[in-house]
């Protein structure tokens, strides 16, 4: 989930919606390091925040780790 998202609200409100569905954790990718953004995320109890740039190695291995947490490797 990227936190800056087209149209009204933004990423942590999406995740809230998402999550409050389907119970799903979801991993956040944002540019932004400002508390308040921070702050938000963790709202969600989010999977991950990654903050860009990232490297193909950082995405891999948290996404690797989700996959462990949910049993699908």
């Amino acid at each position: 989930m990227d936190m800056r998202l087209r149209g009204e609200g933004d990423g942590a409100d999406a995740a809230q919606a998402i999550s409050a569905r389907g119970g799903l954790k979801i991993m956040f990718l944002t540019w932004s390091r400002e508390q308040e953004t921070v702050d938000r995320i963790d709202l969600d109890n989010a999977f991950a925040i990654l903050f860009k740039p990232i490297t193909h190695r950082q995405l891999e291995t948290t996404v690797n780790k989700a996959l462990r947490a949910v049993g699908q490797i």
